[in-house]
């Protein structure tokens, strides 16, 4: 290898590849997601409904409009290291320059989003102070897409479970030492400084010795990041269209029960967006491939049994999630949002891996064009059902969860006319797995009714247990999917 040339791996072959990215995605996101879970428990405990319903509010900006920074960097320039990895140097750079720019045009956007909806003098603050954490963790990002883009998911693994350690820890010296809203933000802030140390690590351990910005090639990342932003920003724009209209029309303790039950929902979602990560280099360079297809239809058949155990769980466990992570007494509204939301699940799962073989397809524009359309459907949603929920159950955020179902069974639809392969294959083979898995997640629920009054522990274990179980004996699961599991953990070439 020549110094300073980034290095890839490798893959035995292409599922192997994809499946072994997953895992190592996998295991990061496990560790990222346990120490996700504890400080938001510790927030929340620690701030109260209101402000964190503010500290949810701002996030969720913040992160939309960052959208804008990474300008569709996340798939065109993972595309193009993933077709030629010398590149990785100047696109990283270049990317960066790209970031930096995008965040001055985000602060003054958003200081005039805060001014134009009169929002309290705390919660404009609280939006400034997040826009710095959202620069920085934008730059990890950066690498994180390089990474991605070599297939060293390996190396951002560790780097996104210590950048989450790292700022953890600075949100939980100010909470421990009894600081308010500002106070943890500022903390943030200084966490993710701490992490920039490890990205730097991260890129020179891949063999990018020193990132080259580029000025034609961040003016190429402009143009044909476009199409890609575009998408992204669509998606975006609904979690972000729910939180401004909550905060319009409810009071900030009923957007931190959204934001509680849309937390976990997020946190759901990460087996399929691991898989869909993984998946997205490896279709954009089989372009033309029968693997293709193959590829796909084994990650739909994971993303459906995911799906149905996730949303199962859900709906049986909602009550006890949020009073065991926020508590009950402050936070406990949040189950009957987590408890709609459930039925958005199986259809989300599927539409993320959906989503990454269309883009690879080339079909970006239909698929924005059925984002558009669902966004539009929730937004109409959420002006009719915020004030009908509010004014009837005191939780105008359930009006949001119904919404969001609605909008995303649009989706699916479009999802079922864009698909770009192997189309007859998987309509034939899919609704199988779909009803397998259904069976049993039935199966599930009589489980957790029967077992009611055992201790928590064991009725969860027992229920999950007897879904996976279920669904092996119905062939939802396969043994060659378990062998191949089990070769892929082990490093090992799969048979």
């Amino acid at each position: 290898m020549t110094r300073g040339q980034p290095t890839t791996r490798a893959p035995l072959r292409e599922s192997a590849g994809v499946a072994r990215n997953a895992l190592f995605l996998v295991a990061g996101q496990l560790v990222t997601t346990a120490v996700s879970f504890a400080l938001t428990a510790l927030l929340a405990w620690h701030l109260g409904a209101a402000d964190y319903g503010v500290f949810f509010l701002a996030a969720t900006l913040a992160q939309s409009a960052f959208v804008l920074a990474d300008f569709g960097q996340e798939y065109y320039v993972v595309r193009r290291i993933a077709q030629d990895a010398s590149d990785a140097r100047t696109l990283l750079g270049s990317g960066f320059l790209v970031r930096l720019a995008a965040t001055v045009v985000i602060f003054f956007l958003l200081a005039g989003l805060g001014a134009v909806l009169a929002y309290p003098e705390a919660t404009r603050a609280a939006i400034s102070l997040t826009v710095p954490f959202f620069f920085l963790t934008s730059i990890r990002d950066g690498v994180s897409v390089a990474l991605r883009g070599l297939e060293r998911m390996e190396v951002e693994a560790v780097l996104r479970v210590v950048s989450a350690i790292l700022v953890a820890l600075a949100i939980s010296v100010a909470v421990l030492a009894g600081g308010g809203l500002a106070d943890v933000l500022v903390m943030q802030i200084l966490g993710a400084v701490a992490a920039l140390a490890v990205c730097w690590f991260a890129i020179r351990r891949v063999g990018i010795a020193r990132p080259r910005p580029s000025l034609p090639i961040a003016i190429s990342i402009l143009s044909g990041g476009a199409p890609f932003l575009l998408q992204t920003a669509v998606i975006n724009s609904q979690s972000t269209l729910d939180a401004i209209l909550l905060s319009v029309l409810v009071p900030p303790s009923v957007i931190g029960w959204h934001g509680a039950a849309w937390k976990l929902v997020g946190t759901l979602l990460i087996p399929a967006n691991i898989l869909a990560t993984a998946l997205y280099p490896a279709l954009s360079r089989l372009q033309g491939s029968a693997k293709r297809g193959e590829l796909l239809e084994d990650g739909l058949r994971a993303t459906i049994v995911l799906g149905f155990l996730c949303a199962t769980g859900t709906f049986l466990f909602a009550d006890v999630a949020v009073a065991l992570i926020y508590g009950a007494e402050v936070f406990g509204p949040a189950a009957g949002n987590l408890k709609v939301l459930s039925a958005y699940l199986p259809f989300v799962f599927a539409d993320i891996v959906f989503g990454a073989a269309i883009i690879a397809a080339g079909k970006l524009t239909p698929w924005i064009v059925a984002k558009l359309v669902s966004v539009v459907v929730a937004v109409v949603g959420n002006v009719a059902l915020i004030p009908l929920f509010q004014s009837s159950f005191s939780n105008g955020g359930l009006g949001v969860a119904v919404a969001t179902v609605a909008a995303e069974l649009v989706m699916f639809a479009a999802a079922l006319r864009l698909v770009p392969f192997d189309r007859e294959r998987l309509w034939r083979r899919l609704p199988k797995a779909a009803a397998r898995s259904a069976i049993a997640a039935m199966a599930m629920a009589a489980a957790a009714l029967v077992l009611r009054d055992q201790y928590i522990a064991l009725r969860i274990g027992a229920s999950v247990t007897v879904y996976l179980a279920s669904a092996f004996l119905l062939g939802a699961i396969r043994r060659d999917d378990l062998r191949f599991i089990r070769d892929v953990a082990r490093l090992r070439p799969p048979r």
